[in-house]
C-alpha cells in the first residue's frame, strides 16, 4: 500500500515537471530518478511564483501612477479654470466700468448680466474662430463665477447695509471705539433700524471685520482693507450708494 502510493507520488510529479524536459538537458523522465530533481522543481516553481509577485508589484505600481497621474490633471484644470474665472471677472469689471461712466442710473444688477452676457459672447467668437486663449472649452464657467464675484463686490457694496455699517464705523471711530448710540445719531436712525444695526455689528465682529473695544467697536485689520477695497472700486464704477451711505 505504502509502495503503491509513492508510486502514485512520483508519476504525479513526472508530469507535472515533463515541460521542464524541453528546457533541461539530459532530464531524466522515469520516475526512478524523480527524488533527486525534486529541489530543482520546487525552485523553479519558487522563481515563477516571485516573477508572478513582482509582475503584479509593477501592475499595482504603474495603477498607482495612473491615479496619481490622473489627480494631478484634475487639479491642474481646476486651477486652470480658477484663473481663467478671474480674468474673466476683471474683462466683466473693465466693461461694467465703462459703462458706469457714461450710465450710473440703470439697475447695477441689469448692468452686471448685460456685462456678463457681452463677455460670453465675446469668448465663443473666440473660440469659433480657432484662436487659443485661456477661456478655451470653460466660457461658461468663466461667465458664471465672474458673475457671482462681481456680484458678491458691486452689488453688496452699492446696497448692502453691512457694509454701510462698517463705512459708518470707520468714519467715526478715527480717535477712539464708536457706540452703536453714536452711529444712531450720527444716521438718525429710528430704535428699529439701531436694533438691525447692532445685528449687523455683531456678524462683522464674527467675520473678523471689526473689533470690540471697551464700549465700542472700531475696524480691524481686515476691516480695513475691505473699506479701502470698497472705496476704490465704488469710485470706479461709481456707485453712489455706498458714497451717499
Amino acid at each position: 500500500m505504502a509502495y503503491d502510493l509513492l508510486r502514485y507520488n512520483q508519476v504525479t510529479q513526472a508530469q507535472f515537471l515533463k515541460p521542464i524536459c524541453c528546457t533541461v538537458p539530459n532530464y531524466p523522465t522515469s520516475p526512478i530518478n524523480l527524488p533527486k530533481w525534486s529541489q530543482f522543481a520546487r525552485t523553479i516553481c519558487n522563481v515563477n511564483n516571485i516573477a508572478r509577485c513582482r509582475c503584479k508589484h509593477n501592475s499595482d505600481n504603474r495603477e498607482v501612477g495612473r491615479q496619481l497621474k490622473n489627480i494631478v490633471t484634475v487639479v491642474r484644470n481646476e486651477l486652470s479654470t480658477i484663473f481663467s474665472s478671474f480674468a474673466g471677472a476683471i474683462l466683466v469689471f473693465l466693461s461694467l466700468a465703462i459703462w458706469r461712466t457714461f450710465d450710473n442710473t440703470t439697475f447695477i444688477f441689469v448692468q452686471i448680466c448685460t456685462s456678463c452676457f457681452l463677455v460670453y459672447i465675446g469668448l465663443m467668437i473666440f473660440r469659433i474662430s480657432g484662436k487659443k486663449n485661456i477661456f478655451v472649452n470653460r466660457e461658461l464657467a468663466v461667465v458664471a463665477i465672474s458673475f457671482i464675484i462681481i456680484t458678491s463686490f458691486a452689488l453688496n457694496i452699492d446696497r448692502s447695509r453691512s457694509v454701510f455699517v462698517l463705512k459708518w464705523v470707520n468714519e467715526l471711530s478715527i480717535s477712539s471705539s464708536v457706540q452703536i448710540e453714536e452711529i444712531a445719531e450720527f444716521k438718525n436712525l429710528s430704535p428699529l433700524d439701531s436694533a438691525a444695526v447692532a445685528q449687523r455689528l455683531d456678524e462683522q465682529k464674527q467675520l473678523g471685520m471689526l473689533r470690540e473695544v471697551g464700549d465700542g467697536y472700531e475696524l480691524s485689520l481686515l476691516g480695513k482693507i475691505f473699506i479701502k477695497l470698497a472705496s476704490v472700486i465704488a469710485k470706479v464704477m461709481n456707485l453712489d450708494g455706498f458714497v451717499k451711505a
